[in-house]
């Protein structure tokens, strides 16, 4: 489903990461990054609700400052560019260096007349935590708590 934000209260907490139990071969590892210059030009890939069932859509816009992290996961920018349920979660690329990830699609925002689209960045405390946990250097997080899913059921804090 949809999500829509009123008056501004976004948390820009949209990240999960997920161990699969048997490796994936990529010919390069994505680099998670903090946007650092502003606006940005970005791109996202997604299936749009909108579209032909399974068919791959390629969003290329400008991305710029929308409201400040207060909680530590990033800012939130706002796009110009139109997105449709069925993209939300996508990775936002930035787009002279595509391997580089600034964040993610995270809702759309209406506010009396506007209407629009915005992404929460990676802030840098976030990106170094999720490298230590992606790398092995550490097991704990103030980001993420660990949940372990068995047949359909899932526990909180299992170690």
């Amino acid at each position: 489903s949809e999500m829509c934000i009123r008056d501004r209260a976004y948390s820009g907490s949209d990240l999960a990461l997920i161990k699969l139990q048997v490796g994936v071969n990529v010919a390069e590892f994505p680099q998670l990054n903090s946007p650092a210059a502003t606006p940005l030009q970005i791109i996202s890939y997604g299936y749009p609700q909108d579209k032909s069932p399974g068919s791959l859509w390629a969003s290329k816009c400008q991305a710029k400052p929308y409201l400040r992290a207060e909680n530590g996961y990033g800012d939130v920018y706002r796009l110009n560019c139109s997105n449709s349920v069925g993209q939300s979660g996508a990775a936002i690329l930035n787009s002279a260096h595509p391997q580089q990830i600034f964040g993610v699609l995270s809702a759309r925002v209406r506010q009396g007349t506007d209407d629009y689209n915005v992404f929460a960045a990676f802030a840098p405390d976030l990106v170094k935590d999720v490298r230590g946990l992606v790398f092995g250097a550490k097991d704990e997080s103030r980001y993420f708590e660990r949940l372990q899913f068995n047949d359909r059921h899932w526990a909180r804090n299992v170690h």
